[in-house]
């Protein structure tokens, strides 16, 4: 609520983020414009956080007539807008492991994302338990059609959300440390063990 009155947003909206540099062209946000451009007159608004470096995606937006996408550039206080977003949106076209995906499903809020092949962090994700993996990130069709689902039906949202933030909680760096340190005594238990035999 905070995030829509902020913003001027309709109450019902259904608020998109997306985090990241918009203006490389793996990142996947050009298909978003496609998306939201077929998705107009939904009540639907993509949030886009990161710098501005050219004003190349506004001026298309402009020009092809778009009102519910709105730059809001660098901010510092991202876990905000994180906790306001239905859905973290990142139709990556690679990306080792974003930790955006991470810090969305920490947030509880429902991460939309490529599938491993380009998104490492979709290997967190239980397709239509904990996230909606996207096929291919390339196809404006499939992204509007996993929106349009979700919009139907609201309470997924919520419920994913809430397994998201679950499965965030185990990769704090508290436990994320006790792995490591596991599996480097392992290593050095077989490395003594191979030495005495």
């Amino acid at each position: 609520e905070e995030l829509i009155n902020r913003l001027g947003l309709d109450k019902n909206s259904l608020i998109l983020l997306y985090i990241g540099d918009f203006s490389n062209p793996i990142k996947g946000f050009k298909v978003l414009i496609e998306v939201i451009k077929k998705l107009k007159g939904e009540n639907i608004y993509l949030l886009v956080l990161g710098k501005i470096k050219d004003k190349g995606y506004e001026m298309l937006i402009k020009k092809l007539g778009i009102k519910n996408i709105n730059f809001l550039g660098f901010q510092k206080d991202v876990s905000f807008f994180l906790r306001g977003a239905d859905i973290f949106i990142f139709p990556t076209l690679y990306d080792a492991f974003g930790l955006t995906v991470l810090e969305a499903m920490a947030s509880g809020t429902l991460p939309v994302v490529s599938n491993r092949k380009f998104c490492g962090a979709a290997e967190i994700i239980k397709n239509g338990e904990n996230g909606i993996i996207i096929k291919n990130p390339n196809d404006a069709e499939e992204i509007k059609s996993i929106i349009e689902n979700l919009l139907k039906n609201r309470k997924i949202l919520s419920i994913m959300g809430k397994k998201a933030r679950e499965t965030a909680l185990n990769y704090t760096f508290e436990k994320m440390g006790e792995n490591y340190e596991r599996v480097y005594r392992e290593i050095i238990k077989l490395k003594n063990e191979k030495r005495s035999s």
